[in-house]
């Protein structure tokens, strides 16, 4: 009996020894790798390196040193805190210098709202614990340019940047949405006449011109929602969200420039229609575009924007033609693959 209870005691020394020492060689791997990864962070990155061009010349004093990441604070937020995203991977910081390096930076404007005023997206430059230097989007001139706030130094100064840059930097942590991205291949001629014969079924002149007019009108509305308002509306509680979905203003050309418009013009297409697969297939894309408003979810608002692209390009309205220069900022040609079978 002793000697069986001695066996016992031995096998519960050895298994406590390798339980320790498996967790020992755990923490000394975790510690390990936590190491590396503090030490990648903390590699100082050269962002003046980086920049070419004009973006060089006339910024590079603004950006006094190395920096080992960028810190970028969203306050375009209708409640609660703002969000923060820390950027640290060499790859992250090096395309935030290509983005920089897309202006000239050539000419600074003392006539532009300055940060005090507001704040979209602020760039904290840092080394370490050290702020190098701040990057602030201020105001933003809807088809026409944004403005960048720059201190650093022991200087400031506001720059006009194109809209393209404004809007690429605000994606920065948060990645891109793309409105004409697709690989599917273009339905031919006679498959397009036959859908717009279907979905056309029984109308007469006024009618067809009406609901043509319409789809038209909610496709031109919404890509231009998207296009211009997009970073605005990537978190649920975005600034853009309830300007979007309400209305910014009564317009006589676009009417109820929002998606509660869009919302409308579907509403008043399916009241029109007569072919009843169509009629279901615009009802479930008003359907879908209420859940997303609702929802806040701007994947869903995307989605039915390839439907509405594809039915008024490749099957209504066919053929695709946009009277508003430039020609659908290039999808006209591109087909989304959201056409019913035929």
């Amino acid at each position: 009996m002793k000697r069986k209870s001695f066996c016992f005691l031995i096998l519960f020394i050895i298994s406590l020894t390798a339980f320790f020492c498996s967790c020992s060689g755990g923490n000394a791997e975790s510690s390990v790798e936590k190491s590396a990864s503090e030490s990648a962070k903390e590699t100082p990155f050269d962002i003046i390196g980086e920049l070419t061009g004009p973006a060089k010349e006339n910024i590079s004093h603004f950006l006094n040193g190395d920096i080992t990441e960028i810190k970028i604070t969203d306050y375009c937020v209708d409640s609660g805190d703002p969000p923060e995203y820390v950027l640290s991977d060499g790859a992250k910081i090096k395309e935030f210098a290509n983005l920089l390096s897309q202006e000239s930076w050539s000419a600074e404007d003392d006539d532009v709202y300055t940060a005090e005023k507001f704040i979209s997206t602020k760039f904290e430059l840092k080394n370490k614990q050290d702020t190098v230097a701040v990057i602030n989007l201020t105001t933003w001139m809807v088809d026409a340019y944004g403005v960048a706030e720059i201190s650093g130094g022991s200087r400031t100064a506001s720059f006009r940047i194109s809209e393209r840059t404004y809007f690429d930097l605000r994606a920065l942590p948060t990645g891109k949405y793309y409105l004409h991205k697709s690989d599917f291949k273009k339905p031919d001629k006679e498959i397009s006449l036959k859908l717009q014969n279907k979905m056309l079924y029984g109308l007469n002149e006024d009618e067809k011109s009406g609901v043509c007019g319409k789809l038209r009108q909610a496709h031109y509305c919404l890509e231009s929602l998207l296009l211009e308002n997009v970073s605005f509306l990537k978190t649920p509680n975005g600034a853009g969200w309830d300007l979007a979905v309400t209305g910014f203003s009564e317009n006589v050309i676009r009417g109820n420039f929002s998606f509660g418009g869009v919302l409308k013009l579907l509403e008043s297409i399916c009241s029109n229609l007569k072919d009843r697969d169509t009629k279901k297939a615009f009802e479930k894309m008003h359907n879908d575009l209420q859940s997303a408003c609702d929802k806040r979810d701007l994947k869903g608002v995307f989605k039915v924007h390839e439907y509405i692209h594809d039915y008024d390009y490749f099957s209504v309205n066919y053929p695709p033609v946009y009277e508003l220069a430039p020609a659908d900022w290039g999808g006209i040609d591109v087909y989304c693959g959201r056409l019913p079978k035929i």
